[in-house]
């Protein structure tokens, strides 16, 4: 984004209380953006409740169930899906921008699906839809680094590997590694602490993230491949995702086919060009960057690029991420987007 500070206006989060929201603020925070107002909404449970907002400021939690969004700008759903319809319509009823990070709109077409850093052209289509979607977390981070390369040598097919840690399932999701974790070393049975998880976590990985479909893909799957093939048009896309025992970070091993030839040099300096991407490429050990040195970093990470001659034209690449600062970063640019299109008028 550009050095000029947006005065964003009425900002509403709901869903206050969670990882995700934590990340938001702490970036509008470290951002130094002008906020009119900020409002921390959550579920009636978590009402009362207490959430920082810089270095000095604390946001008391209010319920969004009885929440009057008429002095409402913005409102970012930081929420449940099974949250996110209601609160919604409420909030769009009376003229604030909806922009949903639950996944609730994400597959419906009609509403725009935004990375700042990618399609930026799509908040326009939102003054008319009153509601933003952020793609998932994988295809997020995945097309900041596929964008680039679909312009300038058509991709034709992407197949995408991923393996997620557990913050993806929140502080509960943490919660249940740690304790699995520690139970092993103490002779406890990880079943006696599995919850979240269908199987054990701690010291393993499970090729499940999110329900199965009829077509024996899971949602995390269905939603990252219909979010690419959204950012990447004309682009066939199959994702693999697996849950594993990390506490943070997201990372894929990316296989493409493009329409033109392809080169390991030429993705190289096309990638350093992009302010969201660091190539990190060194054919020697510690020569890559793993989910663990991601925390709190903004950039996709790329490494292992080499030729994929299973294909022609084919590449791969393995990228990681701190997959709630890549949320966090989005919403972030999304309202600065936003703001100066109502500056411009």
């Amino acid at each position: 984004m550009s050095s000029h500070t947006p005065a964003v206006a009425r900002i509403v989060l709901v869903g206050a209380s969670g990882h995700l929201a934590r990340e938001i603020l702490d970036t509008l925070a470290e951002r130094d953006i002008p906020v009119i107002r900020l409002v921390a909404l959550d579920s009636q449970a978590r009402i009362g409740r207490e959430v920082s907002y810089g270095d000095d400021d604390v946001l008391k939690i209010s319920g969004h169930e009885t929440f009057d969004f008429r002095a409402s700008d913005r409102v970012v759903l930081a929420t449940e899906p099974r949250d996110a319809s209601a609160v919604a319509s409420r909030a769009m009823r009376v003229g604030a921008l909806v922009i949903d990070l639950s996944g609730h709109f994400r597959r419906d077409p009609s509403v725009p699906l935004v990375v700042a850093g990618v399609n930026p052209s799509n908040v326009d289509r939102a003054e008319k839809k009153g509601v933003i979607a952020a793609p998932s977390p994988v295809a997020l981070m995945v097309s900041k680094v596929l964008a680039p390369l679909h312009d300038r040598f058509g991709l034709v097919r992407v197949v995408a590997s991923t393996y997620e840690s557990t913050s993806g399932a929140g502080r509960e999701g943490m919660d249940e590694l740690f304790r699995q974790t520690r139970g092993i070393y103490v002779n406890e049975p990880p079943a006696s602490s599995r919850e979240i998880f269908p199987k054990q976590i701690a010291f393993n990985v499970i090729p499940q993230v999110g329900s199965f479909s009829d077509m024996g893909a899971t949602e995390a799957e269905d939603e990252a491949a219909a979010g690419l093939a959204r950012m990447l048009p004309g682009t066939a896309v199959h994702v693999n995702c697996a849950r594993v025992a990390a506490f943070v970070g997201a990372a894929a091993y990316i296989n493409i086919q493009c329409e033109s030839p392809v080169s390991e040099q030429a993705v190289r300096e096309i990638l350093r060009e992009s302010d969201s991407v660091s190539v990190v490429d060194h054919r020697v050990e510690e020569g890559y960057v793993t989910p663990a040195e991601t925390s709190g970093e903004e950039p996709v990470f790329v490494s292992r690029l080499r030729g994929d001659i299973s294909v022609e034209n084919g590449l791969s690449f393995w990228c990681v991420a701190d997959a709630l600062r890549q949320e966090a970063t989005n919403v972030v640019d999304i309202l600065a987007l936003v703001d100066r299109l109502d500056e411009q008028g």
